[in-house]
């Protein structure tokens, strides 16, 4: 009797295993990742880091404040703000301003 109890647990273990994936797919979180944290503050290399880490999107910093009246911003650039887009929907990855 305890033997056929272990085998069924063990059974209903890889079952539970097996399907695990699949029921991860379906109900996945969706995770960012801030280029500051990556060290890669407003540097168009944090877009093809976080899609290689796998994130599903990246949080770009409005850039430091320093010893002035505003932020150090390089996406007000537009040549540089449509780079970064650009390479957000060539690697398929959600890309937004932190605010």
């Amino acid at each position: 009797m305890k033997q056929q109890i272990k085998k069924l647990f063990l059974l209903s273990s890889v079952i539970a295993l097996l399907t695990l994936p699949a029921a991860a797919q379906k109900s996945r979180y969706k995770i960012g990742l801030i280029d500051l944290m990556l060290l890669k503050r407003q540097k168009l290399s944090a877009v093809a880091l976080a899609k290689e880490l796998k994130a599903d999107g990246l949080e770009v910093d409005m850039g430091g404040l320093g010893n002035r009246a505003t932020f150090d911003n390089k996406l007000l650039t537009d040549s540089i703000r449509q780079q970064y887009l650009q390479e957000a929907k060539d690697r398929v990855l959600n890309c937004s301003p932190w605010r």
